[in-house]
């Protein structure tokens, strides 16, 4: 059946709608309702339609955090196209992606529009161009002119030769793996999804999305716990996750730093995993202690929109 929706960001505009003072994103202290977040990535948008960037490629290069992810939404507002970037990069590799997708424009913060000052395109500060008023009619306009064969975001992976390859993913790519995906794991609004993923690695694109499409609330697992695996599981029950959607290597961690043991997910029902091959034995002792979650095994390249299988493992 094909979808009603032509822009990705129709989600944001559908679940803002319904569930407005519902919390979208936790990150630590800094909180967004859904409604809030409609607004800001509004804002957003309008500034990009004003400034000539509407339908143009912009990079993010922002932590990960609850502006990334609104300068992703103004962008798809603006009728624009994101590419995020990674902090940890250098710059001749920011240079070089910035380069191949012909970027009208970078979108940062403050801390680092000098590191980006030679970059020999325009620079646009968060906390300006989120700060403007958000002008529905226009960011309406700009997106009624979207199909969903047009492009979405440009995610960047290594390619064989270590040299950045841009995958061109478009809107109708996002929606079908969403809407697919979104009703397989039975996700609603009552969901608590985990993000662990950069945002310029494309699982992450499953937990932004699934996010703004059912009205879940997305919580941001603090980096600094990748060091910390034997910590991961109290997170998970502190913040009363439902669903995770990581690589194995995380789950492998986990069970490894016998954390496992000795405590109770009541919230926890769904595992799924991606990337890379789930060793059988790590699996084993997730399904012995906590047999009561689904186990989802995904595969699919970036090229494909995140995933293109699913299979539920029994054992």
């Amino acid at each position: 059946m094909l979808s009603k929706r032509n822009s990705a960001v129709n989600f944001l505009d559908e679940t803002a709608a319904k569930f407005a003072s519902n919390t979208a994103m936790e990150n630590g202290e800094s909180k967004v309702t859904f409604g809030e977040l409609r607004e800001t990535s509004a804002k957003i948008g309008t500034y990009l339609i004003d400034g000539g960037y509407s339908g143009k490629n912009v990079a993010v290069l922002l932590p990960k955090s609850i502006p990334a992810a609104e300068s992703f939404f103004g962008i798809l507002y603006a009728a624009g196209v994101y590419v995020p970037l990674d902090l940890g990069d250098a710059y001749p590799r920011i240079e070089t992606i910035l380069k191949n997708v012909d970027a009208a424009a970078v979108l940062t913060d403050s801390e680092h529009i000098e590191f980006l000052s030679g970059c020999g395109i325009p620079v646009l500060d968060f906390d300006e161009v989120s700060s403007g008023n958000a002008d529905y009619v226009k960011i309406s306009a700009a997106n009624d002119a979207v199909t969903g064969m047009d492009p979405a975001y440009i995610m960047h992976t290594s390619g064989s030769t270590g040299v950045p390859k841009g995958v061109v993913v478009s809107h109708c790519g996002i929606i079908d793996f969403i809407e697919w995906i979104t009703g397989y794991m039975k996700l609603d609004e009552t969901s608590v999804i985990a993000l662990q993923s950069p945002f310029n690695f494309d699982a992450s694109v499953f937990d932004l999305y699934s996010c703004i499409a059912v009205g879940a609330k997305l919580s941001f697992m603090p980096d600094i716990l990748m060091n910390f695996p034997a910590k991961i599981p109290q997170f998970l029950v502190d913040n009363k996750i439902s669903c995770v959607f990581w690589v194995p290597g995380i789950l492998v961690s986990i069970a490894n730093s016998g954390a496992l043991e000795g405590i109770d997910f009541p919230d926890l029902k769904v595992v799924s995993f991606i990337g890379e091959t789930m060793p059988t034995r790590h699996y084993n002792i997730w399904k012995k202690l906590h047999g009561d979650i689904t186990y989802i095994n995904l595969y699919g390249p970036t090229e494909a929109t995140v995933a293109c299988t699913a299979y539920t493992i029994e054992r």
